[in-house]
């Protein structure tokens, strides 16, 4: 799990910590409610079941959806429920869902002639294969030197879009399996070992998104860039405190470089900074 996307958000975390922000993994957000002096957050530790509670009274970053938002996360009566940008989210997700998602976890032999660095590859489907699974195929495979590579392979994740309310029987899991396998071994001439599988079913299981959404609204002209959904909640108690939403479900849209867009706006507006001149520092200074 140390492979893929984490070689590359990894920076981003420090980079963030650098700058005062507390980073915390593994915490399941139970409830966002609205105190005189900003936001209360209560949570639970993914690992130890233990309860928290956090008042943040400068800015709150979440990277949650949309959908979460709109659960019971905020209590029934709470003012966030009467914001302009609240009523805006609940429209939109009255009549859309985000994508579901297979997911494919192997491990491949290690091939000398790969590079040493992270690897990610789009692998488009073949006429013949079933329509379920007609969509591009998104690959990750971690740096030759990372620790979660067994010695002598390397981890490997794929996944798709799928409907979000797809039911996957044994039978059906299955053969959409074997079909993913056999694209992934053709396109990099490899063969596959350890095989597991993921449904929207296991996603809703393991990142509590409803129905196992991930990868943000289905995509169209009325969800994208500039018309994507905002990701900012004043204080509605008239506090100088911000609610900001990171991630697929928000302006720009889904996808790696939409998300860590996302990211960068959240970023300005919690620090009151402009990302270009950190860069420009950080030039500076190297």
């Amino acid at each position: 799990c140390r492979g893929g996307m984490r070689h590359y958000f990894r920076p981003f975390i420090s980079s963030f910590e650098q700058h005062g922000g507390s980073y915390k993994p593994n915490e399941l957000v139970t409830q966002i409610a609205t105190h005189p002096e900003g936001f209360l957050i209560t949570s639970q530790n993914a690992r130890s079941g233990e309860v928290s509670q956090y008042l943040a009274t400068q800015s709150l970053i979440l990277n949650l959806t949309v959908w979460d938002m709109l659960s019971e996360i905020i209590p029934e009566n709470d003012p966030i429920r009467t914001t302009r940008i609240y009523k805006k989210w609940k429209k939109r997700c009255d009549n859309e869902r985000g994508w579901g998602a297979f997911a494919i976890y192997a491990l491949i032999p290690d091939n000398p002639s790969w590079t040493d660095a992270p690897q990610y590859h789009q692998i488009f489907p073949s006429i013949d294969e079933p329509s379920l699974v007609q969509s591009s195929l998104y690959v990750s495979i971690p740096a030759r030197d990372d620790p979660a590579n067994p010695t002598g392979y390397r981890v490997l994740t794929a996944s798709l879009h799928v409907n979000s309310q797809q039911q996957f029987s044994d039978e059906l899991k299955s053969h959409t399996t074997q079909a993913l396998v056999a694209r992934i071994e053709r396109a990099l001439n490899t063969t596959l070992a350890n095989v597991e599988s993921a449904t929207p079913s296991t996603f809703a299981r393991y990142t509590r998104r409803r129905h196992g959404q991930v990868g943000g609204f289905q995509l169209s002209f009325k969800n994208f860039l500039f018309l994507a959904l905002p990701s900012m909640v004043r204080h509605p108690l008239g506090k100088d405190t911000r609610l900001l939403l990171c991630g697929d479900t928000v302006f720009p849209g889904q996808g790696v470089i939409a998300c860590s867009v996302s990211g960068i706006i959240a970023f300005e507006r919690a620090c009151r900074v402009s990302f270009s001149q950190l860069l420009k520092k950080a030039k500076v200074i190297q």
